[in-house]
């Protein structure tokens, strides 16, 4: 059997093919670092309830391949740290856990799923669609405001989750009840159809797009992403 041919050739201007590249694969580039920002605070949750001496705690918390195997070892953590005195936040840990685990479905769909370009007469955009679903009109492809929602959705229970850490480092005055009702407060997923961006509008002029990307440069450091001096490096000037 002659097997069907999907190939075809089509000319788009670089003009029109260079800004809705660029935002689409910034805005998956940041939802992927969020992503790992979640997985990051689970592993200072490890750190705190195993008592671990922190390499020791890293190394094993990372040698775990998929975040199935991470979220099993923090959850084996918690039920040694069920005394009463720990009852206030482990309920955050808990609860953090379980949102962490409705969101990764989706991060697993950003992550295997391709990223096809949609050329149509009125509009051009990508999307994010999984492998049986690239024949077909997918029900449901990630879009780019899908990618910055879910961004903010994970930023969001990151923030809470590495506040919390009951540890040395923590400096917030928030109690455990309140970040509790922060991650209750987060959608179920991280991308609910009815949530639009409230951070990023869409970028119409190349003056838009310059003011988007100086306002995303500073949300990101805003977040509170992993930072080190580079040994070799002198210290940046940050303000």
């Amino acid at each position: 059997m002659a097997e069907p041919n999907y190939s075809f050739t089509a000319t788009l201007p670089l003009e029109v093919l260079e800004p809705i590249s660029t935002e689409f694969f910034h805005c998956y580039g940041v939802a992927m670092a969020e992503w790992a920002g979640v997985e990051r605070s689970l592993s200072r949750w490890f750190l705190a309830m195993t008592q671990m001496p922190e390499p020791l705690a890293r190394g094993i918390f990372y040698s775990a391949r998929s975040f199935n195997a991470r979220a099993d070892m923090v959850q084996a953590a918690i039920g040694f740290c069920s005394q009463p005195q720990n009852a206030s936040a482990i309920t955050v840990v808990k609860a953090g856990l379980k949102k962490a685990r409705s969101y990764s479905g989706f991060r697993n769909s950003m992550t295997h799923g391709d990223a096809i370009l949609n050329l149509g007469p009125d509009e051009n955009y990508y999307s994010i669609v999984q492998g049986k679903d690239q024949l077909s009109d997918p029900a449901s492809p990630i879009l780019r405001n899908d990618l910055i929602v879910a961004a903010e959705n994970f930023a969001a229970l990151k923030i809470v989750l590495m506040e919390s850490v009951p540890d040395a480092s923590r400096t917030s005055t928030k109690t455990f009840e309140q970040y509790l009702a922060e991650i209750e407060l987060l959608p179920s997923t991280p991308n609910p159809a009815n949530q639009k961006s409230a951070l990023e509008p869409e970028p119409r002029t190349e003056q838009d797009r310059v003011v988007l990307r100086q306002k995303r440069a500073s949300d990101i450091l805003n977040r509170g992403p992993m930072a080190r001096l580079h040994p070799s490096r002198a210290a940046p000037a940050i303000r």
